[in-house]
């Protein structure tokens, strides 16, 4: 697994790629995102949501738009909530204010052309993460164990009319 954090590890994203690990952009800017997933091998996007700035009275500034959830279906490149970045959030209006730019992006993913693959990981059961992501508005979330399953799929490995099992 190899997580790039600025646009310096843009260019290790391909050499990870090619290795077979699971790439992912942890970005809360746009542009970068935007560049990332049109031009390089990501398989998950996160912490769209962690930008800062005030949100205004008529939108959210969530981070991310529907103009880069479609591309990242175009690109097969998933979103990823991280559990772990929530919890380490002081509770209270923060805390409040990145749940509801995750429900907002999450509320995005699902209105795009496709839907937008959303994963969620963290340091909790499966079953309990799969809860939470439901509660912010998710409709099939998926975790750790489905990572596996979904990223051979990505890369076409699978034939049709074969079912994996887990």
């Amino acid at each position: 697994m190899y997580i790039a954090r600025k646009e310096a590890d843009l260019k290790d994203l391909r050499n990870a790629a090619k290795r077979g690990e699971i790439t992912i952009l942890s970005s809360s800017d746009e542009i970068l995102a935007r560049r990332a997933v049109d031009k390089f091998p990501v398989d998950l996007l996160t912490n769209l949501a962690t930008s800062t700035g005030r949100d205004h009275t008529h939108y959210r500034r969530s981070g991310a738009t529907q103009v880069l959830f479609n591309m990242m279906v175009e690109n097969k490149v998933a979103y990823l909530i991280d559990f772990n970045r929530i919890l380490a959030t002081p509770a209270g209006k923060s805390r409040a204010l990145l749940l509801g730019r995750i429900m907002q992006n999450i509320r995005i993913a699902q209105k795009a052309k496709r839907q937008v693959p959303v994963f969620i990981l963290g340091d909790r059961s499966d079953e309990m993460l799969k809860a939470v992501a439901r509660v912010l508005g998710a409709r099939k979330p998926l975790t750790k164990m489905d990572l596996a399953i979904w990223k051979t799929q990505k890369l076409k490995i699978i034939k049709r009319g074969v079912k994996l099992v887990r």
